[in-house]
């Protein structure tokens, strides 16, 4: 149930003892899911003070229910001459917790517009975007204003485009523009409007929303390794490792590589590290993504060791096509393995090329992945080099051991590694 009209005079009651201003009033009461999503708040804004001295900006406060008795949670502070509605109040982030969104003009000293969207999911509102402007509207010679000149009155309005690939908010931004006249009112009444609009997308992990860059597919980006969350690459990758809002992983690097033919750039981006189990290997998604002359593609996922780098990205067989190189730790109760695998990644999926294990009574936890380890092997400690032995441009593979060593020839058709016979 919603506050009582005696509870409500009661919170504001407390709210003008800590404000220390008299008259406050309440200016309205909408309910939703404010902090999580199973949990519904109510946010309570006051009106306007008339008096003279009064605070230039106005207050708004989050109020829940604990053990049947309302309480002020949360406080922040709106700009002045803004109207609020429950129209104002919607989820624009995705994740099912509603979102303040409104767009301010006011006069003070200069004329003051723009637009903004706050979170009020913790004690305080957090912006996650805000535009602003201002533009002297004081003194003005209206007599020297030029045809078609910008006038100082703008307007901007946010608009939420919920799209099932890619929900976005459209701002639009509108200004009067001289069409003629000598006097403020005849200026005024004969000015003409210029719009213009941008769109806005949410970032999950910086929590911002951004404005994406608009560029051409150019297979030559990234060269430098640098990510910029607004490019269309990086939100495609984003948007194909987080289709499931229950975990939510970001983006950390790039990699240029040939993992589809030696004639193709492709571009490999990973995840922040996570982990399944505590037995399970620490690992990071990877994508893969390539520019067709067109567009983005996203063309394969795998799974990567958490050391992940450039140096395990490598051209093993010399046939001019990229390889990855993977090395994971696996924790049992007494023992550990390393499993050393190389992948292919021509197709959606990375393909086994080769692979071996070496099993250990311990492993270093704090270092998993270090060639020394704790405990003494369990069975064969394999190593291996590449060696091209008969001089065909293709290297071949030796896996030394204990007990010797195999050599294995790389095999077009299978796409693998076979053990020479």
């Amino acid at each position: 149930m919603p506050p009582s009209e005696q509870e409500l005079v009661l919170l504001l009651q407390k709210i003008t003892s800590l404000t220390q201003h008299q008259g406050l009033q309440i200016g309205g009461l909408v309910a939703g899911s404010f902090t999580k999503k199973e949990q519904t708040d109510y946010i309570l804004w006051l009106k306007e003070e008339a008096e003279k001295g009064a605070p230039e900006k106005r207050q708004v406060f989050k109020l829940i229910c604990s053990q049947t008795q309302w309480k002020i949670v949360g406080s922040g502070l709106l700009p002045a001459g803004l109207t609020l509605s429950e129209n104002n109040f919607a989820d624009v982030t995705g994740d099912g917790i509603l979102e303040l969104l409104y767009n301010f003009s006011y006069i003070k000293k200069q004329s003051v517009d723009g637009c903004t969207i706050l979170s009020f999911q913790k004690d305080s509102l957090e912006v996650l975007y805000h535009k602003e402007e201002q533009n002297n509207c004081q003194n003005i010679d209206w007599n020297l204003y030029p045809p078609h000149s910008d006038l100082p009155f703008i307007r901007y309005q946010l608009n939420f485009i919920d799209d099932p690939l890619e929900p976005h908010i459209i701002v639009k931004r509108f200004q009067k523009k001289y069409h003629g006249g000598t006097s403020q009112g005849a200026i005024i009444k004969q000015a003409g409007i210029d719009s213009s609009s941008f769109r806005l997308v949410y970032h999950r992990a910086s929590r911002q929303f951004i404005q994406p860059l608009e560029v051409a597919c150019n297979a030559l980006d990234f060269a430098n390794g640098k990510i910029d969350i607004r490019h269309p690459a990086v939100r495609l990758a984003d948007q194909h490792i987080n289709k499931n809002k229950k975990k939510s992983f970001e983006i950390e690097g790039v990699h240029r590589a040939h993992f589809s033919n030696k004639d193709q750039v492709d571009y490999l981006f990973y995840t922040n590290s996570f982990q399944n189990s505590p037995t399970r290997p620490i690992q990071r998604k990877a994508i893969k993504i390539s520019c067709d002359g067109t567009k983005w593609s996203v063309i394969g996922i795998l799974y990567v060791a958490a050391n992940f780098s450039a140096d395990n990205i490598q051209d093993v067989n010399g046939d001019g096509v990229d390889e990855i190189i993977d090395k994971q730790v696996q924790f049992q109760e007494n023992a550990c393995t390393k499993t050393y695998r190389i992948l292919s990644f021509k197709n959606r999926v990375g393909q086994l090329i080769y692979t071996h294990k070496n099993q250990y009574t311990s492993c270093d936890k704090e270092n998993p992945l270090a060639d020394q380890t704790d405990g003494e092997p369990l069975g064969l400690d394999y190593s291996i080099h590449f060696e091209d032995i008969n001089k065909d441009g293709i290297k071949e593979l030796i896996q030394s051991s204990n007990e010797g060593k195999l050599t294995f020839f790389y095999d077009k058709i299978q796409d693998r590694y076979i053990l020479q016979p």
